[in-house]
């Protein structure tokens, strides 16, 4: 299958989908399921992106840029990795 069979495919199953939450990091993997859910679902497809002390600020902008880029649905979760003793 081809690289852009397989996009279609992905595509195609996304379009059964009610709606997607994507796991953003920004990055190119993240970033192509992303721009796919968004053309097979619109608005019914969201990134979202874990903010936390340990996400470097120019990663966390790169995803904010990369989503708007995008125009998919961005949302932040926000934690502290640090209040877990097992960090």
């Amino acid at each position: 299958m081809t690289p852009t069979e397989k996009a279609t495919a992905l595509r195609a199953d996304l379009a059964d989908c009610d709606g997607v939450l994507v796991a953003f990091s920004g990055g190119v993997d993240s970033a192509v399921v992303a721009a796919l859910a968004h053309e097979a679902l619109g608005d019914r497809a969201v990134a979202c992106t874990a903010k936390s002390e340990t996400l470097p600020a120019a990663e966390l902008d790169g995803a904010i840029s990369v989503a708007e880029e995008i125009g998919i649905r961005h949302e932040l979760v926000e934690f502290s990795e640090l209040d877990n003793p097992d960090f």
